[in-house]
């Protein structure tokens, strides 16, 4: 625990308020998107970045508990797979046009 709050709290309200913020934002911005907001969008997007991060876990499993990686290393490499997850997940499927 560090200035009174768990790493992993911290961590996850950081990954909830990006998800949260980064709807809106790739929806008018990185994809043009002028479909309408449906429960169903919000459902593929959430989708999405659920994926990502039990990839992130799974990833972060592998290299550092398996291959023994130092866990800084292992979460830049687990950022970039991730990054990757996520952009092809809501262009291919969430923002398709």
């Amino acid at each position: 625990m560090k200035n009174g709050i768990q790493y992993q709290i911290a961590s996850s309200i950081g990954f909830l308020s990006g998800v949260a913020i980064g709807f809106p934002l790739n929806k008018k911005w990185t994809y043009q998107s002028e479909s309408s907001i449906t429960s169903f969008l919000l459902y593929k997007y959430a989708l999405v970045y659920l994926i990502s991060l039990v990839v992130n876990f799974f990833t972060l499993f592998i290299l550092v508990g398996k291959l023994n990686i130092d866990p800084k290393i292992a979460n830049f490499i687990s950022i970039i797979i991730t990054t990757i997850t996520n952009f092809l997940g809501t262009k291919i499927w969430v923002f398709q046009k």
